[in-house]
Formats: C-alpha cells, sequence, structure tokens
C-alpha cells in the first residue's frame, strides 16, 4: 500500500496543472469553470463576476497574481468547509476542536487524535460532492483512526454513494493540484 501511496503521489506531481496566471486561463471553483480576469489598478482584490474571477492588482506578475489567488482559494476554502463541517457534525457526538485549511503537497484532508481536522486549500476546487466526501472522510476519523470496515461503515451510513465521491476525486485531483 506504502509503494501504490507514493505512485499515485508521483503521479500526481507529473499530472499537475502547469498554469501560467494569464487572463482567459481557466480556474476551477466548487467545482465549476471560470475564466481568469486581470484587472490592473490600485487595489488587491479577487471576486466572481459574470463566469468570471477577476483579480484586481497593482502587481500582475505571475508569481503575484498566484500568491493573491491562493490566498482568495484559502479563505474561501476555510468559509466553504466550516460550513460543511458543521452541515456533517450533526452525526458525531463531539465537534472538530479545530478546522483549518491549508497547504498540503500529497493528501486532501487529515485527522488527528486531538480531532483537529486540516484539508489541502485545493479541495475549494472540487465539486461540493467531493468537498462533502473529504470532509465525511475526516469527521469519521473522529471516530475510528484507521481504514477499517468500521471506518467505512460510518462514511456509508452518512454518504451512500461516497464510493462515486471518492473515485472522482482519484480520478481528477491531480488537476486540482496546481
Amino acid at each position: 500500500q506504502i509503494i501504490q501511496h507514493l505512485n499515485s503521489a508521483h503521479a500526481m506531481e507529473i499530472n499537475k496543472k502547469q498554469i501560467k496566471y494569464s487572463v482567459g486561463e481557466e480556474l476551477r471553483y466548487i467545482g465549476y469553470p471560470y475564466e481568469l480576469d486581470i484587472i490592473l489598478a490600485d487595489e488587491l482584490n479577487v471576486e466572481i463576476m459574470d463566469k468570471k474571477i477577476v483579480v484586481t492588482t497593482y502587481n500582475g506578475t505571475q508569481e503575484a497574481i498566484k500568491s493573491i489567488l491562493e490566498h482568495w482559494y484559502k479563505d474561501r476554502g476555510q468559509i466553504v468547509i466550516n460550513d460543511r463541517v458543521k452541515r456533517y457534525s450533526k452525526y458525531f457526538t463531539n465537534y472538530p476542536r479545530l478546522v483549518k485549511v491549508k497547504e498540503q503537497k500529497r493528501i486532501w484532508g487529515s485527522c488527528n487524535s486531538k480531532r483537529e481536522l486540516r484539508f489541502n486549500w485545493r479541495l475549494i476546487k472540487a465539486p461540493i460532492e467531493v468537498i462533502d466526501y473529504v470532509v465525511v472522510h475526516e469527521l469519521c476519523h473522529m471516530v475510528h483512526m484507521n481504514h477499517s470496515k468500521d471506518f467505512w461503515g460510518i462514511v456509508e451510513k452518512i454518504m451512500p454513494d461516497y464510493k462515486e465521491r471518492r473515485k472522482w476525486l482519484k480520478e481528477n485531483g491531480s488537476r486540482l493540484m496546481w
């Protein structure tokens, strides 16, 4: 299983989408495609307008655009994932002590024994059904800190179609990894 995990991580690196952060480029947000638009002005802002993600900045370099977008995705990811955790927490006796969206190179989420959940900020690009799967998966680790039959039984009870959502993430996850 370790070899399979390493091969999967290597494939994720190879398939990582190379983006140029230029006008017209396709970006994803909650599974939907948006066209990147860049406006040079004396302010910093990111907003969704007319099927576009519009970045307003005084610095139009590739590095600046990348930084602004990553910050925006992390902020939006924290809001959306907090909402999804709240929605699915009703199935559990304990609530997570921490929900954090952050930089994670090779995993979509994690849960430790202190009930601290961490999620990859890139998850916000996936469809909401896939985000929900990762949220439920990590919440279930508060009950079972493994991938036992009992663990998967809880996942399935909450989300009967979890296998389809998991499959989508395995097949498409590398495209979210820029």
